[in-house]
């Protein structure tokens, strides 16, 4: 008896394909509100506060508001306090590679600061949708088995 799980269903790579399309569209809208968000409380609190301390207190708030925005609207997947974990750990694994890519295309290639940043985010915008899909939605159960006769 051989047993084949849902990812061989007919018409599941295509609806897979099509979900995760979905999901990338609305992670790009989920960025760029989040973005804009923060930026406006940054500049707003550092009218108040060091600059420093300002984008500290952003940063996690950003954060927190992200991880609710995907969970509940780009991936719709339940709101957990393991995946919270995870998708913290999801953004601190984008930050390094962020990091040591800016300072490797800044350091060896013939490139300034403002153009590396560029390439990082062209970098970190799939890096951090396939991270978060990855730290928010649970491992893939068996949707369907089918014994073969």
């Amino acid at each position: 008896m051989s047993e084949t799980y849902g990812a061989l269903r007919s018409g599941c790579i295509l609806n897979v394909r099509g979900e995760s399309r979905d999901q990338f569209v609305r992670y790009l809208v989920a960025g760029a509100f989040n973005t804009g968000l923060t930026w406006l409380m940054f500049v707003a609190l550092s009218q108040r506060l060091n600059y420093l301390l300002a984008y500290g207190i952003v940063f996690v708030i950003g954060v927190v508001f992200s991880f609710f925005l995907q969970s509940l609207w780009v991936f719709r997947s339940k709101l957990e306090w393991a995946a919270l974990f995870r998708f913290k750990a999801a953004y601190l694994v984008n930050l390094a590679v962020g990091l040591l890519l800016l300072k490797l295309l800044v350091s060896n290639a013939p490139l300034s600061p403002a153009i590396a940043a560029i390439v990082v985010v062209a970098v970190q915008v799939p890096l951090g949708f396939v991270l978060s899909r990855f730290s928010l939605l649970r491992p893939a159960q068996p949707i369907n088995k089918i014994e073969q006769r």
